[in-house]
């Protein structure tokens, strides 16, 4: 949906989406700005210059900024997502900031991330696991169903799972924990424990047959 429809050489700012034209274009705020925030005060009665103003004049120069910056193509060399290896010390990391920033509540935070994306995520899995496709380690030949002799029928190789028992645990403990240290509603609590009980009933530890002489 984002492709461009037209292509032209002259670029008219006046036929940019709105939503530019309210990039500010200042050195430094002014006072009133300051006194305004304290008033919570609507920021559409807060008049601040922006590129919406320069429309009339030339709205390509005298495009001031407030904080020196490097070249904003460069982008971020290396992220803490990428820093962080474990998906534990990522949770932390975004729940510990969201704990210093005062205009964040953290509990909701924790619920948007536990809801929004780890239960969908386990629930996904968990679906999917009794449907899941099975391919062969060595030809890479993929079976819909698992053949009856138990391995690959063209090289006799071991079978593989596209979706195992780790891949659909891997975020359980995590909702658990960060749902009890936040206390989230009872809802989320106990739909990860139905979960957490359906797993456990899907992946039962296999018995080993005992033969009769071990019963005397």
């Amino acid at each position: 949906m984002d492709a461009p429809l037209v292509v032209t050489m002259t670029l008219d700012a006046n036929e940019v989406d709105d939503e530019s034209h309210k990039v500010e274009v200042v050195e430094s705020y002014p006072d009133d700005f300051y006194e305004y925030t304290l008033k919570s005060v609507n920021p559409s009665d807060v008049k601040v210059k922006n590129i919406g103003d320069l429309l009339s004049t030339n709205p390509y120069e005298n495009l001031n900024w407030t904080h020196d910056n490097g070249n904003l193509s460069d982008g971020v060399k290396r992220t803490k997502y990428v820093l962080l290896k474990d998906m534990s010390n990522k949770v932390d990391a975004q729940l510990g900031l969201a704990e210093k920033i005062r205009a964040v509540d953290e509990k909701v935070v924790a619920e948007i991330l536990v809801n929004s994306h780890f239960l969908r995520d386990i629930q996904g899995n968990l679906r999917s696991f009794g449907s899941q496709t099975v391919r062969c380690g060595k030809c890479n030949t993929i079976y819909r169903r698992i053949p009856l002799i138990g391995k690959c029928p063209n090289c006799g190789e071991k079978l593989i799972l596209t979706i195992n028992e780790g891949g659909i645990r891997k975020y359980l403990k995590i909702s658990i924990d960060i749902s009890e240290k936040y206390k989230l509603k009872n809802y989320i609590l106990q739909r990860l424990s139905i979960l957490n009980e359906n797993i456990d009933s899907m992946f039962v530890e296999a018995k080993k047959q005992k033969n009769l002489s071990q019963f005397w």
